[in-house]
């Protein structure tokens, strides 16, 4: 009830942005309202950040009408990249919406938990999103479609690349809710502590901590306790064309070579980035083996222990017994 109280209120707020009269607007007007209201929670916490260092100040936090009206006409009045920016910040926000939505009985603390790490991704997304460097990199980490089609994505216009990243929503999407999901579990030690969230623990619930800054091709992660140091979450390629999405994702890898996917599509093992793509959908799906010591091995986790659907929210997945050390809780299964 709370969640649909939260997802009505934001879709009043993105109407009643909306209404407001944008002469100039570059942005077609079905397409405003998502843009609208990331730019306002940009805003907002803008306001927020620049006041006297966490303390309660009303006057410096506080937003007048005309004002803010302002700043929406000379943002929406040219194309910019922080518009894709913003736009990316609204996925964040329905995402979290999602997620509240089918798990009503999370408990305080581990909602609490799930807000802090919203509103840092919200931010950290944002700026990556800002320019066309992170947006490549965002999009080299979720797409399953074929490279040919974001080959020149660098050189669109910001109307292009924005209704391509569009197109990758339910990637993005899924993205972060695998990346939430991992940063509570191995978080966990929070649920016990009855006190607010910490800065030194509001650290630990941001995205950046565990983002591999060398790589700059996708977003490289490297949590602690995982086996490897350069780990991918990847686009969930169920559903559709499995066959094609699998060649698509392993010839975008192949390039850039991450040590271990996280990918939700019943693959698991370990594999080699030069074998054929034909041979890796012709192996054992329960965990086909390869030399550990060979520098083009990579790994691959199914991801079927980590529960992102209904209800999955309120269980603690323990990463180090699973994901980080080859301990496929599937493979236990059908040997048993």
């Amino acid at each position: 009830m709370i969640c649909q109280d939260i997802e009505q209120y934001r879709k009043d707020i993105s109407d009643q942005l909306s209404t407001i009269q944008l002469d100039g607007c570059v942005i077609e007007e079905n397409k405003r309202k998502p843009i609208l209201l990331g730019l306002a929670i940009e805003y907002i916490q803008k306001r927020y950040d620049e006041s006297m260092e966490g303390e309660e100040n009303f006057e410096q936090r506080k937003c007048w009408r005309t004002d803010f009206i302002e700043y929406l006409k000379e943002i929406m009045s040219t194309e910019t990249e922080g518009l894709i920016g913003a736009y990316l910040r609204s996925f964040v926000i329905e995402c979290w919406e999602q997620i509240q939505d089918v798990n009503d009985s999370l408990d305080e603390k581990k909602s609490d938990m799930l807000e802090c790490i919203r509103d840092n991704t919200a931010q950290w997304l944002f700026e990556l999103g800002s320019n066309v460097q992170g947006q490549m990199q965002l999009l080299n980490t979720v797409s399953s479609q074929n490279q040919s089609k974001l080959e020149n994505f660098c050189e669109m216009p910001i109307t292009g690349r924005r209704d391509i990243i569009g197109q990758h929503y339910d990637s993005i999407n899924n993205f972060l809710k695998y990346l939430w999901k991992i940063m509570i579990d191995i978080n966990s030690d929070m649920l016990e502590e009855k006190m607010e969230i910490t800065e030194k623990q509001r650290k630990r619930l941001m995205p950046q901590t565990y983002i591999n800054s060398k790589k700059k091709n996708y977003i490289s992660l490297k949590f602690p306790g995982d086996n490897v140091e350069d780990a991918v979450i990847l686009a969930n390629i169920l559903g559709g064309s499995i066959n094609t999405k699998m060649t698509n994702v392993f010839s975008r890898m192949k390039e850039f070579q991450p040590k271990k996917w996280y990918m939700e599509a019943g693959y698991r093992g370990k594999y080699l980035y030069t074998m054929k793509i034909s041979d890796i959908k012709k192996s054992d799906k329960k965990g086909f083996e390869v030399t550990e010591t060979d520098p083009n091995k990579f790994e691959i986790e199914c991801m079927d222990c980590i529960n992102i659907d209904e209800n999955g929210w309120n269980k603690i997945e323990e990463c180090d017994k699973c994901i980080f050390n080859d301990d496929c809780i599937k493979q236990k299964e059908n040997k048993e």
